[in-house]
């Protein structure tokens, strides 16, 4: 995929432009700054962007459950990841990123969908009901930092809603935001949890079509949570029709393979992922007692894949993670606060992802000298990097004793120029005063 296809919905870039005379800086994207002469008149340009994550702007995360990395991939070290009953999971984590040591919490399911979301067990370490627990959560890290989300429920009960209770194929242990007291009590949180797979009709068609709708829509969250049923994430249970009927059992390993790979590549073509920063991490709760070296023996290595536009390609990782590395990894790159001292301690897997780069260069030329009451034209000069074709708006901010002319064109689509005519109004050289953004615009 090119890089030009993953930007074209960027988000509108602002750019706050300060007019100065005397000393004069140009304030790149990438934070550079320069001097010019001091007798010349140039804008100060400082690029502001709405916040954005710095591997990804959207993720989808599939949790699985009870298989090792060996019943996916084989007992050898991956890579490859050669699985001979789970052919399409080997096809993607080798042409993506897998992470091959990567342990489970606890050995029991529900433990680990709570660390993943508190960065602890405390209150869950074998299992709890619905609204039992008060740890702070991602949900809350999400809403104090302006990240949206939704989470995504195969069979549950309700369209949209906190669903307490097991019935079919879905058990509220694989739905952990129903086990905290302040999303299960909050009906504006409860209705982010949506039913996964409702019944095909002519507005949702396909394997999780309330999912992929929503990736291929204009309001796609920022973090989406998928749990599939017990007969699609391998958990297993005897009425499934796939022949998912025990965990850990090779029916189970062909039945999940079948339903990624009637899932996964609708993700991964959808226009989230087509056109913006976006990521697909899959991993299981637990594994089946194996690592490869050269982790202990008897740990549950799991097997765990990033893919997507910003991430690599043909990559393996063997550093130790857990689950509470992945909380990190959403932490870091949405700058949210750690909940615990578990995910304070863990490292971010930023391994996996392609380093960020910019959308756009900007600069700013200086005009002849000009005496006062003068006027001089500078020339802004957008210039697209990596695809970018989105909008960039300028503004100015003007300091006292300069008049400035409106910016034209005061909007650059992809790259452009645009002037702006300056005159001074007094003679002593004024100060410049700078406004930094918080981070380079586009990453």
């Amino acid at each position: 995929m090119s890089a030009s296809t993953r930007h074209l919905n960027r988000a509108t870039l602002l750019l706050s432009i300060a007019i100065i005379l005397g000393l004069v800086a140009i304030i790149l994207p990438i934070s550079e700054a320069s001097l010019l002469s001091h007798e010349s008149t140039a804008p100060v340009i400082v690029p502001q962007s709405a916040p954005s994550g710095t591997y990804f702007d959207h993720l989808v995360f599939i949790i699985m459950e009870n298989a090792g990395i060996s019943d996916i991939c084989g007992s050898n070290l991956p890579p490859p990841c050669n699985g001979s009953n789970t052919p399409y999971m080997s096809s993607l984590a080798n042409s993506y990123g897998i992470e091959t040591q990567y342990v489970d919490l606890a050995g029991s399911s529900q433990p680990n969908y709570i660390g993943i979301m508190a960065a602890t067990l405390n209150g869950c370490t074998s299992g709890c009901g619905p609204n039992s627990l008060t740890e702070v959560n991602l949900v809350d890290r999400f809403e104090g930092s302006g990240v949206t989300w939704k989470a995504y429920m195969e069979n549950q009960t309700p369209t949209a809603g906190c669903d307490n209770s097991d019935h079919g194929f879905y058990e509220f242990i694989h739905n952990p935001f129903v086990s905290f007291h302040d999303i299960d009590t909050n009906a504006t949180r409860c209705n982010k949890i949506v039913l996964a797979n409702p019944a095909n009709n002519s507005t949702c068609i396909g394997t999780d079509c309330a999912l992929i709708n929503d990736l291929n829509s204009g309001s796609v969250p920022n973090f989406m949570w998928l749990t599939p049923n017990d007969c699609n994430n391998m958990h297993g249970n005897n009425a499934c029709s796939n022949g998912c009927h025990t965990s850990y059992t090779i029916p189970c390993n062909k039945a999940g393979d079948n339903y990624l790979s009637g899932l996964v590549p609708n993700i991964l073509n959808s226009n989230t992922f087509q056109t913006t920063r976006a990521a697909l991490f899959i991993t299981f709760d637990e594994g089946s007692g194996f690592c490869p070296s050269p982790n202990p023996g008897g740990a549950d290595c799991m097997y765990t894949v990033w893919a997507g536009p910003t991430t690599k390609t043909n990559f393996s990782s063997n550093h130790a993670d857990t689950h509470y590395f992945f909380t990190k990894t959403i932490e870091t790159n949405w700058g949210l606060a750690t909940m615990t001292s578990n995910d304070a301690a863990a490292t971010a897997m930023t391994e996996f992802f392609t380093a960020p780069s910019s959308d756009f260069s900007i600069s700013a030329s200086s005009p002849a000298p000009t005496n006062t009451g003068q006027s001089a034209t500078s020339t802004i000069t957008v210039t697209a990097l990596n695809g970018f074709s989105g909008t960039v708006s300028l503004t100015d901010t003007i300091p006292s004793g300069l008049t400035c002319g409106s910016i034209s064109p005061s909007i650059i689509v992809g790259s452009g120029t645009a002037n702006s005519e300056i005159s001074r109004s007094q003679a002593a050289p004024l100060p410049l005063t700078q406004v930094s953004p918080a981070r380079p615009p586009s990453l």
